[in-house]
């Protein structure tokens, strides 16, 4: 062991820390390891790749089942992680290229939106069995039941409630759009999706 540090976890303190590597043990290859949990990961990664420091990630998981069976203790700490990676027994974590974490962060955020407009939906539901209110639209959240709904007059606090719901499922509808029309754009200009596409049943999201 030649030297152990910390640094804090930012963008800039995970490039400082690998520009001083880069900068100390210049005269050989340097090789490096960090372990896949929230989001440090992706910074230590992304600052050693910058600089040009072959890294690898750790599955969790995978990885603690070897340090467990191959060197006994239960800390999956950095020391660990460095003798395994010494001895080429780290099991890796697959890391996709810049344009394809691109492409998954604006997918994610579709996901995280749809996710978020459905949780308001329930509760619209919720507050309408309480009052057994049922629309007469087959779409309650379409234009027609979307009129429906900004009609009813319920009690108190509970008409708030739905005014509030109603205007958050109009934002995030509109939101989703927006996110749906650019991942098209995106979808329209990779080959790769073109041709997943030409196959029964898979749209540009799933493609």
């Amino acid at each position: 062991i030649l030297e152990e540090t910390k640094y804090d976890n930012t963008l800039q303190e995970a490039e400082r820390f690998a520009s001083n590597l880069d900068k100390k043990y210049d005269n050989r290859k340097c090789h490096a390891v960090c372990e896949s949990t929230g989001n440090m990961w992706l910074k230590t990664y992304e600052a050693f790749e910058k600089n040009g420091i072959d890294v690898k990630l750790a599955n969790p998981m995978k990885t603690k089942a070897i340090a467990e069976a191959r060197i006994k203790t239960d800390k999956l700490d950095a020391r660990i992680l460095a003798h395994l990676l010494r001895s080429d027994l780290i099991a890796e974590s697959y890391i996709a290229p810049d344009k394809v974490r691109e492409d998954r962060s604006l997918l994610r955020l579709r996901i995280n939106l749809v996710s978020d407009r459905t949780r308001v939906m329930n509760r619209v539901h919720s507050l309408l069995d309480k009052y057994d209110l049922e629309c007469r639209y087959d779409h309650i959240f379409g234009v027609n039941g979307i009129r429906w709904l900004k009609s009813i007059k319920l009690k108190g606090n509970d008409q708030v409630q739905l005014a509030n719901y109603i205007h958050s499922i109009e934002f995030l509808n509109s939101e989703i759009t927006q996110i749906e029309k650019q991942i098209s754009v995106e979808a329209s200009n990779n080959e790769n999706v073109k041709i997943l596409m030409s196959m029964t049943g898979i749209d540009c999201f799933s493609a």
